[in-house]
């Protein structure tokens, strides 16, 4: 009965972070940002808010599903059907952002640089799905061959569970940075070098927001990791000593 809730719970998790908050993600408030920053009466500042609380969320989103690979490589519960969901859940998530950028501007965005740049981003996605499971299964060989513990300690390697969890997050964190460094390649080779302390500020900001983000996100994988593994502290025995 306990390994069937932990199951469902694992379950509804990576359902939930791989595929119905990301999905809600992109319709409903990316719908909202194009409407926002197609609408010249509404403030910049709203445009800005909607658009990073998008970001924030859907990076969550990949922090927290990467614990449900982790959970489920070392548990060895739903190996095959964790993963499956976020390589399904990639392309149908490209496809309903292609949706809904068709909707608002027709075929004027929706041509062949949008198409290739669209799915090189999917890609991408796709290979740090790969990577993560495959960082989370060898994890979890290692442990069992060298009689790990599995434990969820915060901040530690020890655990087989910790260990998984926390290479997992490097992993994601590394694919942020490069994301970063392709963003800045491309506007130093379409604008060239910075020319002010904006400029500059503009292009190295991006970095330590990766970092910030890569440290919440261990945090939320360790309690999406905690919630889906219940564990009770045994109770102390009260002490017949007066």
């Amino acid at each position: 009965m306990m390994r069937s809730k932990t199951n469902r719970r694992l379950l509804i998790a990576a359902v939930l972070s791989a595929a119905v908050i990301p999905l809600l993600n992109t319709t409903v408030l990316g719908s909202i940002y194009i409407y926002v920053i197609s609408d010249i009466t509404y403030p910049e500042l709203l445009s800005e808010v909607i658009g990073y609380a998008s970001e924030l969320l859907a990076t969550a989103c990949v922090f927290a599903f990467a614990a449900c690979i982790a959970c489920s490589a070392v548990r060895e519960r739903n190996q095959k059907i964790v993963p499956l969901i976020g390589f399904i859940s990639v392309p149908v998530l490209y496809i309903a952002v292609a949706i809904v950028d068709y909707s608002f501007y027709a075929g004027s965005a929706v041509n062949a640089s949008y198409v290739i740049f669209n799915l090189l981003n999917c890609i991408f996605e796709l290979a740090r799905l790969a990577v993560v499971t495959l960082i989370c299964l060898l994890a979890a060989k290692r442990a069992r061959r060298k009689n790990r513990i599995d434990s969820l300690e915060l901040f530690s390697a020890e655990g087989a569970l910790s260990r998984a969890v926390i290479f997992s997050a490097l992993a994601v964190f590394v694919s942020l940075i490069i994301t970063d460094l392709t963003e800045t390649v491309s506007l130093l080779a379409q604008y060239g070098a910075p020319v002010n302390t904006n400029e500059l500020i503009y292009l190295i900001l991006p970095y330590p927001t990766s970092i910030v983000y890569s440290l919440l996100g261990y945090l939320l994988m360790y309690v999406v990791a905690s919630g889906i593994y219940r564990t009770k502290k045994p109770k102390e025995r009260k002490s017949d000593a007066k």
